[in-house]
């Protein structure tokens, strides 16, 4: 795989729906944890780490998914807006 130099486009864009549920440097981790997802098949949080050419750390990406108490209440609403505005996805 090679390795991911930016946040994609999309994935930037679509981030931009969930502003509000996250601080500033949790967003940045949510938008390369989808990055990770969205580009490699090898989906874990070591090999997201180790492809993103910006030097993040594999620790704060998992602190980010396993300590993070977001509210699932603000999120999911989000999510399933963002789904909805695509047609392929309703």
């Amino acid at each position: 795989m090679l390795p991911v130099v930016e946040i994609p486009p999309l994935v930037a864009e679509s981030a931009k729906c969930f502003d509000g549920v996250f601080s500033l440097h949790q967003s940045k981790h949510f938008e390369r944890y989808l990055t990770g997802l969205m580009t490699d098949s090898n989906i874990t949080v070591a090999h997201m780490a180790e492809n993103l050419v910006e030097g993040i750390s594999q620790r704060g990406l998992n602190r980010f998914l396993t300590e993070y108490e977001g509210d699932a209440e603000e999120l999911n609403p989000r999510r399933i807006k963002l789904l909805q505005e695509d047609p392929k996805m309703r």
